[in-house]
């Protein structure tokens, strides 16, 4: 039997041993690179969709969308510059008559708003042709006296709740039955004077017949006279020269009942003490409407269109203008129904456009002036308490913003706003009225942010 040398025995074991350790070094390196691998693929996948602990969400509220920081920038050079226009200014009889005054007549002023029918216009031409005959007046000032005097003479100031009197406002009824109201004087003469080729155009306002007490509503006329406006108020038996300083202060016109200009875009009136446009012409067929700074050689301030054609969709309002209307006399509510945008020059000191929504610039209480009809999102002023009908009747609103301040809101704060969807209250909201939302649409959702 040969015994193994221990030499080689040693280093067998040697050898062994130091593969061994290779093995296991090798394992330890593959184990680091593996876990490196491994690190680097979780950083990656992090950066990519960061892990978030599981959030539970209320079903009901949803999450609003955040409004755009910078709201696409107004074109300010579509804003009406100013064209050298003059100013209405001093009482309303001294601006009525600066109207008037620099205006020429090519032909008699239509009866216009004065509703009558061309037998009963007949009848009354017929009457006052014959009264002119017999009387032969030598100018328009005898002539309108001679009118005048009839009415004076023979009709009288009548009980409106008279059922046997059909209309006291009418031309005719006031010259058939002999009875009416101050409308219904004006309109008489305004039929008489019309007959006989004069310009009597007929006014409505405020009259002060006394030194106590608030003025009262009266209608009246100015009447052209040999190439001179007088105030002729039939109703009184008051007459008197148009630009008689001292009378500037006793019957207040706040309307005429005709256009004072027109062009082929749009028609102009005398609403509210200003220079309106009352009416945008069907010949305009663009969708940006830019409001004229003057016509006339007046400036415009009141835009209260009571027509604008349905292609319109911004308009573009000057420095120049004070009112849209009035609260109970907003005109664009129904002529707007396609009206997106309205934009306002930001040097305008009377209105101003906020996120949309026209205000009345300065006015503390936030109350929105005018909504554009298709605005689908409307943001709202703050405004401590919301109350009733602050929004009504607005057809093209889907989702409404309640900014920090608001506090309250009272019962039918928003009535019939059939697309209204989602409403974003703030944190500052405290309480919010069982009908705050009403007539709205059925699928309305409340969200408070």
């Amino acid at each position: 039997m040969i015994e193994e040398d221990k030499t080689l025995t040693i280093y067998k074991e040697l050898f062994l041993k130091k593969i061994k350790k290779n093995n296991m070094t090798f394992m330890h390196k593959t184990r680091l690179l593996l876990l490196l691998i491994l690190g680097t693929l979780v950083v990656t996948a992090c950066r990519k969709d960061p892990l978030r602990p599981n959030e539970k969400k209320d079903p009901e509220v949803e999450q609003p969308e955040k409004p755009k920081e910078n709201d696409p920038p107004a074109q300010t050079d579509l804003f009406p510059k100013p064209d050298g226009s003059r100013i209405l200014t001093g009482s309303p009889a001294e601006r009525v008559f600066a109207l008037l005054s620099n205006m020429t007549f090519d032909e008699p002023l239509p009866l216009g708003e004065t509703r009558i029918t061309e037998a009963q216009l007949n009848e009354i031409k017929a009457f006052a042709d014959k009264l002119v005959a017999e009387k032969q007046p030598k100018n328009q000032r005898e002539m309108h006296d001679l009118l005048f005097g009839w009415i004076r003479k023979n009709v009288k100031y009548g009980n409106t709740f008279d059922p046997s009197i059909p209309d006291y406002n009418s031309a005719y009824t006031t010259f058939k039955h002999k009875v009416a109201i101050c409308q219904g004087y004006s309109n008489l003469l305004k039929v008489f004077c019309h007959t006989q080729k004069i310009h009597a155009p007929i006014v409505n306002g405020l009259a002060r017949f006394n030194t106590l007490g608030n003025p009262l509503g009266h209608a009246w006329n100015y009447v052209l006279l040999d190439g001179k406006w007088f105030v002729s108020d039939a109703t009184n038996g008051i007459f008197y020269d148009a630009n008689d300083p001292k009378r500037f202060d006793f019957l207040l016109p706040e309307r005429l009942d005709f256009p004072l200009f027109r062009d082929e875009k749009f028609v102009c009136t005398y609403e509210k003490r200003e220079l309106t446009i009352s009416s945008v012409q069907d010949s305009f067929t663009g969708e940006k409407l830019i409001v004229p700074y003057g016509m006339g050689g007046f400036q415009i301030g009141n835009f209260n269109p009571t027509h604008l054609p349905k292609s319109v969709k911004e308009i573009y309002l000057g420095r120049n203008i004070k009112m849209l209307g009035t609260s109970d006399h907003l005109n664009l509510k129904e002529s707007g129904k396609n009206v997106e945008k309205i934009l306002v020059d930001p040097e305008n000191p009377h209105l101003e456009e906020y996120k949309g929504t026209i205000y009345i610039k300065g006015d503390k209480s936030n109350l929105p002036l005018f909504i554009p009809a298709r605005l689908k999102v409307v943001k709202m002023k703050p405004m401590k308490n919301v109350g009733k009908n602050v929004i009504f009747g607005h057809e093209g609103m889907e989702e409404l913003y309640f900014e920090e301040g608001t506090e309250t809101i009272e019962d039918y704060a928003v009535e019939a706003c059939p697309n209204l969807r989602k409403v974003y209250l703030p944190k500052s909201v405290k309480s919010v009225a069982d009908r705050a939302f009403f007539r709205c649409h059925s699928e309305l959702k409340v969200v408070r942010l």
